[in-house]
């Protein structure tokens, strides 16, 4: 998410893995986005295929299997995913009729994360930051793409509504809490622009120092070369203050 992240559901059959095709594809295409943006064009385009693929996978796993969650529910998140930022608004409406309807299932589970989304993206932070909370402690699947992406923007619901002290909190727990996930640079670049902002200069240099020597350019582009964006900010901003 930049500081607004715009930003995966499972067929429910009960031999699949636990994280369905699509929630895969969005990894993959973070993880290359980290390191190279042309990959990350080539690896959305084939998510794309992989989502149709879905779609049709949903389709013969529901029916195929009496205990899988209702086709509608799969279905129906589906939609809300495909409307949250085109229109948040709507999505909203498809996402809390989808929990009320189907609480109890995969999809009625992971429709929170995707409803802290469409909030976020109305303006609607702290009710975001809820949802964003509650899904992070609450959804079952362990090893999940979305979990750290839900304290994530924890983070950036508390930063957009000046919490910034608590904002860095959230920021600094992903690291010790998923030590595999790709959101882990990103969140250091929230913490430190929060330290900007609360006049932290010698905190902000040092972890923009750190983060230039772990994210080299040759292989984080877009990590390294934001970082060393706030660094060339702080000695105007030591100058202004």
């Amino acid at each position: 998410m930049a500081k607004k992240s715009k930003s995966p559901f499972r067929g429910g059959h009960k031999h699949i893995k636990q994280e369905d095709a699509f929630t895969k594809a969005v990894q993959k295409v973070y993880q290359y986005y980290v390191k190279n943006t042309f990959q990350a064009i080539i690896t959305t385009l084939a998510g794309l295929g992989i989502l149709v693929l879905a779609v049709i996978l949903i389709s013969r796993w529901t029916g195929a299997d009496s205990k899988a969650p209702p086709k509608e529910a799969a279905l129906s998140l589906l939609i809300a995913q495909q409307l949250v930022e085109v229109s948040p608004a709507e999505a909203e409406d498809t996402l809390r009729n989808l929990i009320t309807r189907y609480p109890r299932t995969q999809p009625g589970k992971k429709a929170h994360y995707y409803l802290g989304q469409a909030l976020f993206l109305q303006g609607n932070f702290e009710e975001a930051l809820t949802e964003f909370t509650e899904f992070e402690k609450s959804y079952p699947v362990k090893k999940s793409f979305l979990r750290p992406a839900a304290l994530f923007a924890q983070g950036n619901c508390l930063e957009e509504l000046g919490r910034l002290e608590e904002a860095i909190e959230r920021y600094s727990q992903l690291p010790d809490k998923y030590s595999e996930s790709a959101f882990i640079p990103f969140a250091k670049i929230g913490t430190g622009r929060c330290m900007l902002i609360l006049k932290q200069f010698d905190q902000a240099e040092e972890l923009f120092t750190q983060m230039l020597k772990d994210y080299p350019a040759s292989d984080y582009q877009v990590i390294y070369w934001t970082a060393q964006t706030h660094l060339g900010r702080i000695d105007a901003l030591r100058n202004m203050f």
